[in-house]
């Protein structure tokens, strides 16, 4: 997990400097763009209106804005924006319509935008400003803030005063009744706090935009919804995020909606799912993404899209195909600023690292570092200067340098609120420690590692155990609703009878009255029936409840022991790598990692068994690769050797589990270290039912074998006795054969005992 942290922290900020652009580019598509047959209507609308009215001001306005907003600036379409703009404000004027005057002024000044002609376009909006003020127009007040707001930059500085004008303009509009208007400002107000990291105050703004544009059934809510998903992806809360990411998509795809902003959707639930660790679907939504995105070419937002792709490999370990991605990035859109050029450098980093080539990272670590001395330290350039800076100095046994950067990533995780982050920088922090032989503090560090992940661990617990208690009471209440049926057939039944008796009374009052006796004492009957029913299904129901209490609470208990027996084998890995760090005796040091391994072949199962539903039983087939990856991991033979695994659907309750794992990890370790002396080999592991209750196990390399005259009945070796003493464990048979390499196969009973 450690190896990827910058995957995931580096996320919470990666289309940040975007976000604000493509929210007002789709801004305006949405709330400006324009059909053929709208566009159509206009001109219908236009012929139709009166020469010398209101109406016919504010559709040349209306016209005016559609030129404005056309895809592609082109000059032809600014001059016709201007012509019907002059021909909106000579006819306000001439008709005293001050409303439309005002809407006139402004429209120029964001004409005059458009065509880059910023101090004409200032001095035109100021214009407007004051005209509005005059006759106390709150709406056309609020215009001038949004539109005032463009000439300010992206940097953290003109963020906030974005912020101020937004805020004025909110005023305003919520004194005008501008619903709408009041709506789309509260949502760019939230995206801009996102981007300062003041998640609450975005997370308040967003709400109260949705609410609005509910109240006034807007129905072009994936734009709020898109951006809340960011939000809760900064927050840490990556099921809110999914939850908004995907409605966002929904109602994309229900409108119709095909522009930029589709784009971004797609570009934020991928990063969502890369905080799960769902790092195909996180490629797929990306690819997505890129695919609209290639319509528009946005080079900086292609940008952002082709660098997460470079994290979607990443987290697939396919790190050969996310190089050639970042390669392609950099010839095709190169940075044109210093977060782009910064961003760069650390993907190459943090890719040599990951495939090891220390040397060429090397290099791009320098640039990195200089780098660092021209920013102005805001928070977001330096979470990915301090996890790059850790990583690299940890990696390349510098981890005295790593301390500075430690310490400064433990203030933005707080200050950011995610726990998270906080406790994999604690985790990080351990290994540095333990590296440099400072025990207290290694032991300090992990102490808070593990406050911190047990409390997201607890917090996520604490969910499941609502979600199966709303489960529970559906169930409850569905018995209820059958139980409610029931009665109201029986009570439909005594309606019948009652209709029959009294037909049957007019042939004589001694019938009438013998059947009335009949069905008295039958409506006794049912009712005494149906207490009694009743009574019974109250005795079940507690029943039930007992049961139900008792049964989750014996498998609590058998998951948080789990929990805690791999918690403490962890523990003692982790203090053996750090007593490691401090011996010289090459045999003291291997017999430690022996019990290293050894102890972490048993706490792959105890962690299997309390992540799953399943506490009885261990899906081999994932232990078994599980365990292979960390071997190799451990004795770094990726190019020297090849796994082949081959292994049949077969699960295994603890008791068989442990000493298969042990069997396994001393036959593997073994055949690793003795096996193959300066050659490349394969080593071959199977797992397969020889019947419906026997099972074989089977391991062989094609090395030099065993050493002649080596007797394996006569052998005392610590490991082969131990192997011996496991099968025994097992009641199987234990064989090695040493026939173009070595092969040890063990053949045991399968307990069906706790696995059916």
């Amino acid at each position: 997990m450690n190896k990827h942290i910058h995957l995931r922290m580096k996320q919470i900020f990666n289309i940040i400097f975007l976000a604000c652009t493509i929210v007002c580019i789709c801004f305006v598509q949405n709330g400006y763009g324009k059909t053929q047959e709208e566009i159509n209507s206009l001109g219908e609308r236009l012929d139709k209106a009166p020469e010398n009215s209101t109406l016919k001001v504010d559709i040349l306005l209306e016209y005016g804005q559609y030129c404005l907003e056309k895809v592609g600036e082109l000059k032809v379409d600014m001059d016709s924006a201007m012509t019907f703009q002059n021909q909106a404000f000579v006819l306000g004027q001439k008709l005293g319509y001050i409303k439309g005057i005002a809407n006139a002024m402004i429209l120029k000044g964001r004409i005059y935008t458009e065509m880059q002609l910023k101090n004409q376009a200032i001095i035109q909006l100021k214009r407007a400003f004051l005209f509005a003020k005059k006759h106390q127009l709150y709406k056309q007040q609020g215009d001038f803030f949004i539109h005032f707001s463009q000439f300010q930059n992206n940097e953290i500085d003109g963020i906030e005063i974005k912020i101020g004008y937004y805020i004025k303009a909110i005023q305003l509009y919520h004194k005008a009744n501008a619903h709408e208007d009041e709506a789309t400002s509260r949502k760019m107000l939230g995206d801009y706090y996102s981007i300062l990291g003041k998640s609450n105050e975005a997370i308040e703004q967003l709400d109260l935009a949705l609410k609005i544009y509910q109240d006034i059934r807007f129905k072009d809510l994936q734009g709020v919804y898109n951006i809340m998903s960011g939000v809760y992806s900064q927050m840490g809360n990556y099921e809110l995020a999914i939850k908004y990411g995907l409605l966002a998509v929904r109602t994309a795809e229900a409108l119709g909606d095909e522009s930029l902003q589709l784009s971004s959707i797609y570009n934020k639930l991928g990063i969502s799912y890369l905080y799960l660790g769902q790092y195909q679907r996180a490629l797929e939504s990306w690819q997505k993404a890129a695919t609209i995105a290639e319509k528009y070419q946005d080079a900086d937002y292609l940008r952002i899209i082709y660098d997460n792709i470079v994290n979607a490999y990443s987290g697939l370990k396919k790190f050969k195909l996310a190089l050639k991605q970042l390669i392609y990035i950099e010839k095709n859109y190169p940075p044109n600023d210093y977060h782009t050029r910064l961003m760069l450098q650390y993907r190459y980093v943090m890719l040599y690292l990951d495939l090891k080539q220390y040397d060429k990272a090397k290099p791009h670590f320098q640039e990195l570092i200089e780098l660092n001395k021209d920013t102005s330290k805001d928070i977001i350039n330096q979470m990915y200067i301090n996890h790059v800076a850790i990583r690299y100095y940890i990696e390349t046994k510098q981890s005295d340098k790593a301390y500075s950067f430690l310490i400064d990533q433990d203030k933005i995780s707080r200050s950011v609120a995610n726990k998270k982050m906080l406790y994999e920088n604690y985790l990080t922090w351990f290994k540095a420690d333990s590296a440099l032989g400072n025990l207290s503090e290694a032991i300090k560090h992990y102490k808070l590692y593990k406050v911190y992940s047990d409390s997201v661990m607890n917090a996520q617990k604490a969910k499941q155990i609502s979600n199966l208690q709303i489960q529970f009471d559906t169930e409850q209440k569905d018995k209820n609703i059958l139980l409610l049926t029931q009665k109201s057939e029986l009570q439909n039944a005594t309606i019948r009878n009652d209709r029959i008796i009294k037909i049957i009374s007019i042939s004589g009052a001694f019938v009438l009255i013998v059947l009335l006796l009949l069905g008295y004492n039958r409506y006794q009957l049912k009712q005494k029936t149906n207490l009694q029913l009743e009574q019974k299904q109250k005795e079940i129901n507690l029943q039930n409840e007992l049961l139900k209490r008792l049964l989750n609470e014996k498998e609590w208990l058998i998951r948080e022991i789990h929990h805690r027996v791999k918690n403490n084998l962890q523990i003692v890995i982790s203090l053996l790598n750090t007593q490691s760090a401090h011996l010289k005796n090459q045999d003291a040091l291997e017999a430690i990692q022996n019990s290293q391994h050894r102890m972490h072949s048993i706490s792959l199962i105890h962690q299997k068994l309390y992540q799953t539903e399943n506490l009885a039983s261990i899906d081999m087939k994932w232990y078994i690769e599980e365990l292979v990856a960390y071997i190799k991991e451990s004795f770094n033979v990726d190019k020297k050797l090849s796994f082949k695994l081959s292994t049949d659907d077969i699960h295994l309750d603890v008791g068989q589990a442990v000493p298969v794992g042990l069997i396994m990890n001393e036959a593997i370790s073994n055949a690793i270290k003795y096996a193959f002396p300066n050659q490349k080999g394969e080593i071959t592991i199977e797992l397969k039912k020889e019947s419906e209750k026997l099972c074989k196990l089977l391991i062989a390399d094609n090395g030099i074998g065993l050493p002649e005259g080596f007797d394996v009945e006569e052998s005392d070796s610590f490991g082969m006795s131990l192997m011996k003493g496991l099968c025994e464990q097992l009641e199987g048979s234990f064989e090695i054969q040493h026939q173009h390499g070595l092969t040890l196969k063990v053949i045991f009973p399968i307990n069906f005992e706790l696995t059916r």
